[in-house]
């Protein structure tokens, strides 16, 4: 969403800083003189859509990161829909960090806000375009993804390791992830790391955060499912048809194995890669 004018560097940092330290009464005052010294009429609202870093955090970034939710109870009735839903540059919204720091009682402002803001009566061609935008970034990462896995196995194969490109997906396969992104939570997006705000909260261990967003995501469509649990997934439907067509062969019933596709059970090593890949989007400041 791009802005409607420009505001100084230095009123930006002040807006940020204001907003990672909590300082609500000095990110009011900030904010209004913001909007009153811009030339022509500016809202609060237009400033907020321009008090965004080169890494593309704004002040609900910050708050929500740091756990300040007087700041973040201000805030929330300024933002728009698409406001409370942009993401940074590594495609976390305020909600991603707000539930990795485990922030439950902002996740809980926050997933409210988003669902009050998307069911008013004028919002349905917003959110429309919202999930459109949700459904091209996640198409985006995936073809990245494949693409730089492709090129990591054919370097493999090209050393002599044998190591094969994962192949295509399948119209059945497409069609179950279309399915889960239409009727998934407006605020169950995934980041550049492929995670939702609930795992990014399993992967810190904020159970109570997680606890809250699986119960609330019961009332909808289950939350958006990990990278390894798709992953798990259709492995688990791969080696069943294998063993399907081999007992078929042999004249013998298949016995099924199960595949583990909960979240806590994917490799400490995939969890620290991503928590690493993660921690790098993250621009937060040490405050004293």
């Amino acid at each position: 969403m791009a802005a409607t004018f420009n505001l100084d560097g230095d009123v930006i940092d002040d807006l940020l800083y204001f907003a990672r330290a909590g300082e609500t009464a000095d990110l009011r005052e900030a904010l209004a003189a913001a909007a009153s010294s811009s030339a022509g009429s500016t809202s609060e609202q237009e400033v907020l859509t321009a008090a965004f870093n080169e890494q593309g955090n704004g002040l609900l970034h910050y708050s929500c990161a740091n756990g300040h939710f007087s700041t973040v109870e201000y805030l929330l009735p300024l933002h728009s829909l698409e406001l409370l839903l942009r993401p940074n540059q590594a495609g976390s919204t305020p909600l991603h960090w707000a539930a990795l720091n485990g922030n439950l009682d902002i996740v809980k402002a926050l997933t409210a806000r988003i669902e009050e803001a998307s069911s008013t009566a004028d919002a349905a061609s917003l959110v429309k375009k919202i999930k459109a935008d949700q459904r091209a970034r996640e198409a985006e990462r995936k073809r990245s993804k494949q693409q730089t896995t492709g090129e990591s196995s054919s370097e493999s194969k090209s050393e002599g390791n044998g190591a094969e490109a994962a192949g295509p997906a399948t119209a059945e396969q497409v069609q179950r992830e279309e399915d889960e992104e239409d009727h998934r939570p407006l605020w169950d997006c995934r980041n550049a790391a492929g995670r939702g705000p609930m795992s990014e909260a399993q992967l810190a261990e904020k159970e109570n955060v997680v606890q809250f967003l699986l119960e609330h995501s019961l009332a909808g469509a289950p939350p958006a499912p990990t990278d390894e649990e798709v992953a798990d997934r259709d492995s688990e439907s791969a080696n069943t048809s294998k063993v399907a067509a081999d007992a078929g062969s042999q004249g013998s019933a298949p016995t099924k194995e199960a595949s583990p596709s909960d979240p806590s059970a994917r490799s400490s090593e995939g969890a620290e890669a991503d928590a690493a890949a993660l921690a790098r989007s993250v621009d937060k400041v040490q405050l004293r």
